[in-house]
């Protein structure tokens, strides 16, 4: 078996695990990586900013439901990954982020353009590598892949040192994995399904709020479902929009709440459109917003009209900030 770099055998893994498409820009440390990268069949997509490379994999993931690719150089370049990485984390986005890193032997020698990218994004990524071995590079990229695409997706980042990359090595991808740790729930519990149904049966004002997750998941009709079953008003968050507009082409007999950037969107039983904002300029949309809908959802719940209960929520989304 004829030897390649740790950079060829890193994009070679990219390719057998399925990337298309990879954003980023070029840096030091991973500029070995780049190379080999014009001979592959990946595309590279050239961005001005890392933070841009990493909202542009999350984009891709939403938009193709495959796991985005992201890959910037050490220091800034990595930490500049850090609002698009926790974004996905929070969003449940699928993304593996692939980083160039110092030379094994100045890792923690507070060496140029060093950051311990692995300890920062530690929180807000359901796993993460430090690869300074060559030969691991494939097992890695693998196992990154399976993990943010498994159970609820998420951000995997994959560190490589400068040194793995330029190490010659050989080529092996692996063809079943073992993850000891790793054990996905994707079944409900379901003593908790019955803690809820008792929850929403004994709630005197009931409201669905309901995030992003149910298009990801693909649980809208599910969604539907419960709601005309209950009658509960149902409050969507931006990204639910589509499961709202969802509901309104199918006749819902009750009204759909989006929250939007400004204020709220309200989709009646008639598919007509109101807007409305919370009373105060420049708003934060998560205390006013949340509080709006809240209210709004609970005025519409116990039996108000919508141009009855709309005063009283936005006097509630104007408190919540004050």
């Amino acid at each position: 078996m004829s030897e390649i770099t740790g950079a060829q055998s890193l994009v070679r893994s990219l390719e057998a695990a399925g990337a298309d498409d990879i954003f980023g820009i070029p840096g030091g440390a991973i500029l070995p990586a780049y190379d080999p990268l014009m001979d592959s069949s990946i595309r590279h997509i050239l961005v001005r900013h890392e933070q841009g490379a990493g909202h542009a994999a999350q984009g891709y993931a939403a938009a193709t439901g495959r796991v985005g690719v992201c890959m910037a150089t050490s220091g800034p370049g990595a930490t500049n990954l850090v609002t698009p990485i926790a974004d996905a984390y929070m969003d449940s986005v699928p993304m593996v982020a692939v980083t160039g890193q110092v030379g094994a032997s100045m890792i923690g020698t507070d060496a140029f353009q060093e950051a311990d990218i692995r300890g920062i994004t530690m929180p807000i990524t359901k796993h993460n590598f430090l690869v300074t071995d060559p030969a691991d590079i494939p097992r890695t990229v693998a196992e990154a892949f399976y993990i943010a695409s498994t159970g609820r997706p998420g951000p995997v980042l994959v560190d490589v040192a400068k040194s793995a990359l330029q190490s010659m090595t050989t080529f092996s991808w692996p063809t079943e994995l073992s993850l000891p740790g790793y054990r996905p729930v994707t079944k409900p519990h379901s003593k908790q399904i019955r803690e809820a149904a008792r929850l929403i049966l004994e709630a005197r004002k009931p409201v669905l709020y309901v995030g992003g997750g149910t298009i990801r998941s693909g649980a809208h009709r599910e969604l539907l479902q419960l709601a005309e079953l209950t009658g509960i008003p149902v409050v969507d968050v931006a990204s639910a929009e589509q499961a709202g507009r969802w509901f309104v082409e199918r006749g819902v007999a009750h009204a759909v709440v989006t929250l939007a950037a400004k204020g709220v969107v309200v989709v009646d039983a008639d598919g007509a459109r109101h807007f409305a904002a919370p009373a105060v300029e420049a708003v934060d949309t998560t205390a006013a917003g949340d509080a709006f809908a809240g209210y709004l959802g609970a005025g519409l719940a116990s039996g108000l009209t919508l141009d009855a209960a709309l005063p009283r929520a936005m006097a509630a989304g104007a408190l919540a900030v004050t």
